[in-house]
């Protein structure tokens, strides 16, 4: 069962319909299957045409001078012609080709239409992978800011001689730990936004997505 044109809006997030909208107006994959689908459609046009009776019309005015009796005299002709032909699809060429080209023009249909589902899926995935590494982020930088505080209770306890040393050192070991993962999280968050800036048509430098709406950095 193919979704609906519009699958994202169940999920109830503006933000996302309108990366949607943008991505189906600047996609470049989705611009060139658009392209084909036209081609396609003008392929069957031209191919339906030789089916159809050929129509010409004409017309001719012609003026003539001479002398009758002595007299100056004038006539006008007018000549209208309408011409028909019809090439008869004996063999049934044409409506073959009209048959293919009508095959061609489902196809792009087709095309056009798995082209743009996997393009709107993929901005779905990437949006709700970019929202789950903020949120990861998020979480890490309040640990790392919680190893820090708890790093400086526990120098000043070994400093008083309540801890010993070694809690110290496991105490920093934490730390480290913390530091380390959130430069990973910020270069996965990065490369998720210019994934979806690729698939939205617009470079990736500069590019976010915000909490409140769209916008530059």
């Amino acid at each position: 069962v193919w979704p609906a044109k519009d699958w994202w809006t169940n999920y109830g997030d503006p933000q996302l319909a309108a990366l949607m909208e943008q991505a189906q107006a600047n996609n470049l994959d989705i611009a060139q299957a658009a392209a084909r689908l036209r081609q396609a459609d003008a392929r069957a046009r031209q191919a339906g045409a030789a089916l159809l009776p050929q129509v010409g019309a004409s017309a001719n005015v012609n003026t003539l001078y001479g002398q009758a009796n002595g007299t100056s005299v004038r006539e006008t002709d007018y000549n209208a012609g309408l011409d028909v032909s019809y090439e008869l699809d004996f063999w049934g060429k044409n409506r073959d080709l009209l048959d293919s080209a009508k095959a061609q023009l489902r196809a792009s249909q087709a095309d056009r239409a798995t082209v743009a589902l996997t393009v709107t899926s993929g901005v779905a995935n990437t949006y709700f992978q970019l929202l789950s590494l903020r949120e990861r982020l998020a979480v890490a930088r309040a640990n790392l800011q919680s190893a820090a505080e708890i790093l400086s209770v526990v120098q000043r306890r070994v400093t008083a001689g309540y801890s010993a040393n070694a809690d110290l050192i496991q105490q920093r070991a934490a730390l480290a730990a913390e530091q380390a993962t959130v430069p990973a999280l910020e270069q996965q968050e990065l490369e998720a936004r210019n994934a979806l800036a690729i698939l939205l048509g617009r470079p990736p430098e500069g590019f976010m997505v915000t909490g409140e709406g769209l916008g530059m950095l």
